[in-house]
């Protein structure tokens, strides 16, 4: 539960991230983007 809701919210930030840095995606988000994915894979992996 406390999981998938701290996804949610990486997730959220990533999408936020993209909406307010359209032109330059990649440098201003990546970071956030790596967060979450390993965040994900853990997840998925319990």
């Amino acid at each position: 539960m406390v999981d998938s809701e701290i996804l949610s919210i990486l997730r959220s930030r990533y999408e936020d991230c993209t909406l307010y840095n359209p032109e330059d995606r990649v440098s201003a988000c990546d970071h956030l983007y790596e967060i979450y994915e390993k965040a994900a894979v853990e997840w998925f992996a319990k």
